[in-house]
């Protein structure tokens, strides 16, 4: 994650391996340290997926302290700050999304954790709507679905009105999941995460029924979902056309 954050902030190529990233940094200045300590480490990566050969003990704790090397001395090369002053979210371009989560981290800090999982719930439902309106002004229209709101001034018995409130809840959530699916987020991981948000604003919720570790996974989740959906890339290579403007022999 580290190389492909640092290839996009310096505008590199495209690599064609994992140490290609060495060399496509450093055709933009930026020289990146550890190199052949990371060769190892992705070697040892290679040899336990495909040969099922495991590190020893000792070798994951060189392993650890090269990676962590490798982050002290390459932060400050590439993003011009010192790596125990970085966080991931700062990272995150979509401006609300990223405000929401700061806002989560300051109530974290200050023991506010029932209104820091408010913030959360609000940072992820942000985190879509601006995916999707950056999905409007590339193609000029959304390549989502969008919700249709069916309203009837028609009276039902109690029964039946009951019956339509529990299908409707049912299609949101059912949206709700397709959508999360069709965006490639992890789905065991938003389930976690609505488990910890849902219902958040219900009377009677208080600091004690949210645990600190709790936000913490759902600050993490909530930007590696940002993180993931900026760098999906919308196909702009085909010819769209609004949907509006197509003849009956497009479709």
């Amino acid at each position: 994650m580290f190389l492909i954050i640092s290839k996009q902030y310096v505008d590199a190529d495209n690599p064609d391996s994992f140490m290609d990233y060495w060399w496509k940094l450093e055709m933009e200045d930026v020289t990146l340290t550890q190199k052949e300590s990371m060769r190892n480490l992705h070697d040892a990566r290679n040899r336990l997926k495909h040969q099922l050969i495991r590190p020893t003990e000792e070798d994951i704790e060189v392993y650890r302290a090269t990676v962590e090397r490798f982050f002290e001395e390459n932060t400050p090369t590439v993003f011009g700050t010192d790596y125990g002053d970085i966080d991931l979210f700062s990272l995150v371009e979509f401006d609300t999304t990223r405000k929401k989560v700061s806002e989560a981290k300051e109530y974290l800090t200050n023991g506010e954790t029932r209104n820091a999982a408010i913030a959360l719930d609000d940072a992820f439902d942000d985190l879509m709507y601006e995916y999707k309106e950056r999905g409007r002004g590339q193609l000029e229209y959304t390549p989502y679905p969008q919700r249709r709101n069916i309203m009837s001034e028609r009276s039902y018995s109690d029964d039946v009105q009951e019956w339509i409130d529990t299908s409707k809840t049912l299609f949101d959530d059912i949206y709700s999941e397709l959508q999360i699916l069709s965006l490639g987020i992890d789905y065991t991981q938003y389930s976690r995460f609505n488990s910890i948000v849902r219902d958040v604003r219900m009377m009677g919720k208080t600091d004690d029924d949210f645990e600190k570790d709790e936000i913490k996974f759902g600050i993490q989740f909530v930007t590696r979902a940002a993180l993931k959906l900026q760098q999906t890339q919308l196909d702009l290579t085909r010819n769209f056309q609004h949907p509006r403007t197509r003849s009956f022999f497009d479709w």
